[in-house]
């Protein structure tokens, strides 16, 4: 097998998983709108007598917290992998290499969120999901972020 055709072979593959990777990005974040209906719910519920406790609220909406944490750290991993052109477990001839994660802290509907921006050697990642110096996300529009 030639070394072009290995490596056409590598990037099919890649594709392949990019694509995998994506459908289960787009079912958590499916998953997260489920959680925002079930908050809005419950909050709209712990207002009237005799119905859920504000604890109920709180427990859904850290539940939710973490699905959005989780959802945006697989799809900026998904980005790394684009802009690296291979994947977390795969080996490259790049000189370009993942190099750990930041920690940052975000405003959301939720509140204050704490996620991870995987970081590269070479410091040229731009993730647009959350993008550099974005300190809000919004996933329910409110009448202050539009």
């Amino acid at each position: 097998m030639s070394i072009l055709s290995a490596q056409s072979n590598r990037f099919a593959q890649s594709v392949t998983q990019n694509r995998q990777k994506a459908r289960a990005v787009e079912a958590e974040a499916e998953n997260v709108t489920e959680y925002n209906s079930r908050i809005i719910e419950a909050q709209e519920e712990s207002f009237r007598p005799g119905r859920q406790s504000v604890t109920a609220v709180q427990e859904a909406s850290q539940s939710t917290s973490t699905a959005v944490e989780k959802s945006n750290k697989e799809m900026m991993e998904a980005e790394m992998d684009d802009h690296l052109g291979y994947h977390k477990s795969e080996r490259s001839e790049s000189d370009d290499y993942r190099n750990g994660y930041k920690s940052k802290r975000v405003n959301s509907s939720f509140g204050s969120l704490d996620i991870q921006v995987p970081q590269d050697r070479n410091s040229t990642f731009e993730p647009q999901v959350v993008k550099k110096r974005q300190k809000d996300i919004f996933l329910i529009p409110t009448s202050h972020h539009k």
